[in-house]
């Protein structure tokens, strides 16, 4: 009887012992499941980006990503010059980012903050690098009158495919030197813009940038740059 009895104790402590292993194995599984997987971080996550001439910016990414609510997208130019954008849409592989004032062909660096790959612990900040496409649009040099020389005030006709809308232009025109020239537009027309440019000198180059225009065909004023040579 006392043989049974130690027999059925020990298989009882046996059976307790299964039991309590099983049971630590399990919670070990659990809190393991429910730790993040970071075999992909925020400095991992890659980025592409692809600008329309609207102004648009599509940026995917090269997986499934989370947003944090104060998530915030910052432009910079070759020179360190921050250009207003803001997030239009957001989704779990790509987001939106519009703005205005990017120059057609120039390298741009978007930098995306408060996102997190999936399942990761902690937001951080994504970059990418891209180039503002091209605005088809080209100048033309021309006298304001036959009475005026053309060192001491001109007007060049920016012309573009398309009427031409504008909120809140500037100009800017420099020569080969980066020297600025005083400018301003004058009227429009059409496809036509009027710019009056003081101190430009017969057959020399310069570079005419024009800020806040658009066509029927982009969504958002950007910026167009081109250059002309004045007539000898």
């Amino acid at each position: 009887m006392r043989t049974m009895t130690k027999t059925i104790g020990a298989l009882g402590l046996a059976a307790a012992l299964v039991l309590t292993s099983f049971t630590g194995v399990s919670a070990a599984k659990k809190e393991k499941k429910s730790q993040p997987d970071t075999t992909v971080t925020v400095e991992a996550l890659k980025a592409k980006a692809t600008c329309t001439a609207a102004g648009k910016i599509n940026v995917s990414f090269s997986t499934a990503v989370e947003w944090s609510e104060d998530a915030s997208a910052l432009l910079i130019d070759e020179q360190q010059n921050e250009i207003p954008v803001q997030i239009a849409k957001k989704a779990n592989r790509s987001v939106v980012v519009k703005g205005s004032g990017m120059t057609k062909g120039k390298a741009y660096t978007l930098s995306i903050s408060g996102l997190k790959a999936k399942g990761t612990a902690e937001y951080g900040t994504v970059t990418a690098e891209f180039k503002a496409k091209k605005l088809k649009c080209k100048v033309k040099a021309k006298k304001i009158a036959k009475k005026v020389t053309v060192k001491a005030k001109n007007t060049i006709i920016v012309k573009c495919k398309g009427k031409v809308q504008t909120k809140d232009v500037t100009v800017q025109v420099t020569d080969s030197n980066n020297q600025v020239y005083e400018a301003k537009m004058t009227g429009k027309s059409k496809g036509n813009i009027k710019i009056k440019v003081s101190g430009l000198k017969k057959g020399q180059k310069y570079t005419v940038t024009v800020t806040g225009i658009k066509t029927k065909k982009e969504a958002n004023y950007a910026s167009i740059s081109t250059t002309f040579v004045t007539k000898k």
